[in-house]
């Protein structure tokens, strides 16, 4: 059929379809290319929050924070956790970083040797090493064997060499509690932390933490914080 018999209406049906079939590839070009900026947005998203679950932001220095944990010892008492104790096989402090614990890069002790620091510092005191990835503190007990959460705290491994490798459960008589002692204009004050706040908190150089699970009146708590030495980045 020759144009000169085609309708108006018909002349512009042909032009739409010509004119379709010329876009189609930019339309498909940009229809691949805003789900593709979304597939990244999304990827990226989901990756931040796993770092962020995981307390993986770079670590941008060496950084030192001492700790100390508290569990119901006699009559209630509140009992620390021996750090010193437990020895590897070859020997060394377990949870030195060269002991028998399989201490990560990322964060590790100094239980002997040139940076182990004074003597009530060496089987206290977690080491962030610099270019590492930082880690939150739930990550950070695992590696001295403690599994930590909001309700419940579990020593495993080498704390079985001193008879402290059990479970607490919060109950109606004992609760857990997380504190940290943290610069607060210019002066190091100690303070409690919610435990999901914690869990992937990298400790800042110079703090302490203290993880405490009983039911203590608030000198006990006092006397505890007391007893954790600053770290030797703070001295």
């Amino acid at each position: 059929m020759a144009d000169d018999d085609l309708s108006q209406r018909e002349k512009r049906q042909q032009r739409h379809q010509q004119s379709s079939r010329k876009d189609l590839p930019k339309t498909v070009a940009k229809t691949y290319g805003i789900w593709l900026l979304v597939l990244v947005v999304v990827g990226a998203a989901g990756y931040g929050i796993y770092k962020a679950s995981t307390g993986g932001q770079e670590c941008p220095g060496h950084w030192h924070a001492t700790f100390e944990v508290f569990v119901p010892g006699p009559q209630g008492q509140p009992q620390k956790v021996d750090m010193a104790s437990p020895r590897a096989t070859n020997g060394l402090p377990y949870y030195d970083l060269s002991g028998g614990a399989g201490m990560g890069y990322e964060v590790h002790m100094h239980q002997s040797g040139a940076e182990a620091g004074a003597g009530d510092v060496q089987p206290v005191q977690w080491h962030f090493e610099k270019d590492g990835v930082c880690v939150g503190v739930q990550s950070a007990l695992h590696s001295v064997e403690i599994d930590a959460t909001a309700t419940s705290l579990k020593l495993f491994g080498a704390h079985a060499q001193v008879g402290q490798a059990q479970t607490w459960t919060v109950n109606a008589t004992a609760s857990l509690h997380y504190y940290v002692e943290s610069k607060v204009d210019g002066n190091w004050t100690w303070g409690e932390r919610p435990f999901a706040d914690l869990k992937s908190y990298q400790l800042k150089d110079g703090e302490s933490l203290l993880v405490a699970f009983g039911n203590y009146t608030s000198d006990q708590i006092t006397i505890m914080e007391k007893q954790i030495p600053a770290p030797i980045s703070r001295v």
